[in-house]
């Protein structure tokens, strides 16, 4: 099963970088490769010697199958040669996917699946111990996943997403053959191979402080850990943490705003580097009471949002309210959206908007409601 999921993944992946290639050069006439045909075939030699002189000291009875250099490609169309190679070897007993560096010398397989099962099993501890949260921490659904990554391009190169890494899904080659001690190896932050992670982390104990987590705090963790998070999520009742390409930290709270009460994103900080490796970091504190007057039209109710600095609100009225005399209409804030009907629904905050999916009405722009009895 280990070995046609590895299949499907590198078919996916091949497939979508095709995909990618073709639409940029028939629809964008982006760049393509920034690299020669013989630039590339040196790769492939190189690749090529250093994977059979890797298989005749590790294991003398395999073969090489098949080997290509490996690309990075990028949603602006261009692709970069890296020190990377891919492909096939044959182990002796059975065929094994594989990449290798061929400046450093490293060679990662695709392990059988009990040794990959453990692996996931021990970055999931080194995950969550990376984050000061509890081994039996829950991580939601098939949000978990965990490989080796390397930052992939070529020496020398200038590209803004040098950072960005190849991940491949298997272990370093000498632990695969010899069955190696899989706990060792991830939990040495000196294993050479930096550890991608990812996780999801709902309904985490308001007690847990997300807050403490700052971009810097982020980076600190990886580079102790020698792991990097490819997306990282948790969420307690009244904060969130979203680590992707960049960094995004939200707070939320209930306060009185004129006799209702309203649900606010009362912090939001987003941070992330720049082309030079500067982080850049943005804090808003916003405000409805600073920032929402409302304003009663012919036809209902205009919230002017005067001063938006990234506000976000879900409001509540208690019974008796004027507001809740009608059911409305919100007007399209933009072209391409559509008015939506609103309904109330009984909380136990309040009364609130709702659409007719149940969700509710979040104000984070001048938005007009008109009457709809």
């Amino acid at each position: 099963m280990m070995k046609k999921n590895m299949v499907k993944k590198v078919h996916k992946l091949l497939a979508s970088i095709y995909i990618l290639a073709i639409c940029c050069i028939g629809v964008t006439g982006c760049r393509g490769p920034q690299y020669t045909e013989d630039e590339a075939k040196v790769i492939v030699e190189k690749g090529t010697a250093l994977m059979d002189k890797w298989i005749s000291k590790n294991c003398p009875g395999g073969k090489l199958v098949e080997i290509d250099h490996w690309d990075q490609h990028y949603g602006s169309g261009p692709s970069y040669l890296t020190d990377f190679v891919f492909g096939t070897m044959n182990d002796g007993n059975r065929d094994r996917s594989f990449s290798a560096n061929i400046v450093t010398g490293f060679v990662a397989l695709e392990p059988d699946d009990e040794m990959m099962e453990s692996f996931n099993d021990c970055c999931k501890k080194i995950y969550l111990e990376s984050l000061g949260l509890d081994s039996d921490t829950e991580i939601y659904e098939d949000s978990f996943h965990a490989n080796i990554s390397y930052a992939p391009l070529c020496e020398g190169s200038k590209d803004r997403w040098a950072e960005n890494a190849f991940n491949f899904w298997g272990l370093q080659g000498e632990l695969v053959l010899q069955n190696g001690n899989v706990d060792e190896y991830v939990n040495n932050p000196d294993r050479g191979m930096t550890i991608s992670i990812s996780g999801w982390m709902r309904n985490l104990s308001d007690d847990f402080g997300i807050e403490r987590f700052t971009y810097e705090d982020i980076l600190e963790r990886q580079d102790k850990y020698n792991i990097k998070y490819d997306y990282l999520i948790m969420e307690n009742s009244n904060e969130s943490l979203h680590v992707l390409d960049d960094y995004k930290y939200e707070k939320w709270q209930y306060e009185d705003f004129d006799g209702r009460t309203v649900y606010s994103r009362c912090v939001l900080r987003e941070a992330e580097k720049d082309s030079n490796g500067t982080i850049i970091s943005k804090e808003y504190t916003p405000s409805p009471k600073d920032s929402v007057k409302i304003e009663k039209t012919g036809d209902g109710y205009k919230f002017n949002i005067i001063r938006s600095e990234e506000l976000y609100f879900i409001l509540y009225v208690p019974e008796g309210d004027e507001l809740l005399k009608h059911n409305y209409i919100e007007k399209a804030t933009s072209a391409g959206l559509d008015d939506e009907e609103l309904t109330w629904q009984e909380t136990e905050h309040g009364w609130t908007l709702v659409d007719k999916r149940g969700n509710n009405l979040k104000f984070y722009t001048t938005t007009e409601l008109v009457i709809n009895d």
